[in-house]
C-alpha cells in the first residue's frame, strides 16, 4: 500500500504544539497507473518503429524518435500541425485523402506508399493506420505505424 500523507501542528494559544492532525490517503492505484504511463512512454520512445498519433483531425500530437530518424523531419516541422505526408508523385494528395476514408469508414488501413523524405529522397513504407476510439465509441486519436 501506498499512502499519502498531510501533517499540520495544531497550537495551543501560547504557541506551543499540542498535536499534529495528519491525514492518509492510498495512493497506490495512482502509482500504479503512472507505474504503467512510464512503461508505456518508455516503449514508444525506444521503439524502432515509426510512431505518430494523430488527433481526431489529423493534427500530430505525439511521434517518436524512430520516425524523426527515419523520415529526417524535426519535432517542430510536424508537431501540433497536420500530418501531411509529403508523398512522392505516384502518390498524390487524393492517395492520402484515399487512406483517410478508408481509415474513417474501416477503423483500419494497412498498405504501402511512398514519403519523399526531407532530402527529396523516396522512401517506401509500409504502414498502418489505426484509429483509437473514446468511451462513447468516437475517434478520438489515429495511430500511425
Amino acid at each position: 500500500v501506498r499512502l499519502s500523507i498531510n501533517a499540520a501542528p495544531v497550537f495551543d494559544e501560547s504557541g506551543k504544539t499540542v498535536y499534529v492532525l495528519a491525514a492518509f490517503k492510498d495512493i497506490s492505484a495512482a502509482h500504479a497507473s503512472q507505474q504503467r504511463h512510464n512503461i508505456f512512454r518508455q516503449v514508444f520512445a525506444q521503439t524502432q518503429e515509426a510512431i505518430i498519433i494523430t488527433d481526431s483531425l489529423f493534427n500530430v500530437q505525439y511521434a517518436n524518435q524512430a520516425y524523426f530518424d527515419l523520415t529526417g523531419e524535426s519535432p517542430e516541422s510536424i508537431l501540433n500541425r497536420p500530418f501531411s505526408p509529403s508523398l512522392a508523385s505516384t502518390h498524390d494528395a487524393s492517395s492520402w485523402d484515399e487512406m483517410k476514408a478508408v481509415l474513417t469508414k474501416a477503423g483500419r488501413w494497412s498498405g504501402e506508399f511512398v514519403l519523399r523524405k526531407r532530402t527529396s529522397e523516396l522512401l517506401p513504407l509500409w504502414a498502418t493506420l489505426h484509429s483509437v476510439l473514446g468511451s462513447a465509441k468516437e475517434v478520438t486519436n489515429y495511430v500511425l505505424t
